[in-house]
């Protein structure tokens, strides 16, 4: 019987070390929750939102763990819509 992988063995295996991660409506909920978990595997995350004040306390969490690389409050809407 073949053991389970282990946890360091899942990190190497789905690591993001080197990449950066952009995350549209990452200030809450779905979206935070995916940034955190983005940075956590290694990503340099850049979080985009419309709602200013819910943006800066995401920035700061994700800053506190060293995972933010930038962010931007900007509504996605239209753009590239012909």
């Amino acid at each position: 019987m073949t053991s389970a992988a282990t946890l360091p063995e899942l990190s190497a295996l789905f690591s993001l070390t080197g990449r950066v991660a952009l995350v549209t409506g990452g200030s809450s909920g779905i979206g935070l929750a995916i940034a955190t978990a983005l940075a956590g595997a290694g990503a340099a995350v850049v979080l985009c939102s419309r709602r200013a004040a819910p943006l800066r306390e995401a920035c700061a969490a994700l800053q506190s763990a060293g995972a933010l690389q930038a962010f931007m409050q900007r509504a996605l809407r239209g753009i590239g819509a012909k």
